[in-house]
């Protein structure tokens, strides 16, 4: 497995079935519509961005600097985009009125099965449960966390950890 920091919390897990980018957020040429920007500035072009091609996108939440649909655009309204099953899902409600058609929730026990072997399980933050989320990632045999913006929370990583040992 490979993982590769892009910017911010734009992050991508690159595994041997199983491709995914968090939080894909970049202000190409130095220009945002949120004035939210990269910093450093970012250097990739979009056309480097789009060659991603992942599998799944996670969005941990709605902040511009996590949720931005002219990064989102660069890879289509097909693709598969995980996010939590918040009680309120104004991201889910955001993501398919711009045209998204492949918007998975996990079911209540939080988990997304993958490609092959793979898995995700996310859940909304214990800490800020209507606003962040939390994701644990299993490929490749190998167990990743991302708390993104949130407080850790010693419960649910104690959660996290015991179910997933």
């Amino acid at each position: 497995m490979k993982i590769k920091y892009i910017t911010n919390a734009m992050v991508l897990i690159h595994g041997k079935n199983t491709k995914v980018l968090s939080d894909p957020w970049i202000t190409f040429n130095n220009l945002s519509c949120t004035n939210y920007y990269n910093f450093p500035e970012n250097k990739f072009t979009q056309k480097e961005i789009k060659k991603i091609k992942p599998d799944f996108i996670y969005i941990s939440h709605s902040h511009p600097d996590h949720y931005d649909l002219e990064t989102l655009n660069l890879f289509g309204k097909k693709v598969k985009i995980i996010i939590a099953g918040f009680q309120n899902n104004y991201l889910e409600k955001a993501l398919i009125r711009n045209g998204f058609k492949n918007v998975i929730i996990p079911k209540k026990d939080g988990i997304i099965k993958l490609n092959k072997n793979d898995f995700a399980y996310i859940k909304p933050a214990e800490t800020t449960e209507e606003l962040d989320s939390v994701s644990f990632f299993h490929i490749d045999d190998k167990n990743i966390i991302n708390l993104n913006d949130n407080i850790e929370n010693y419960h649910q990583s104690k959660s996290i950890k015991k179910q997933f040992k």
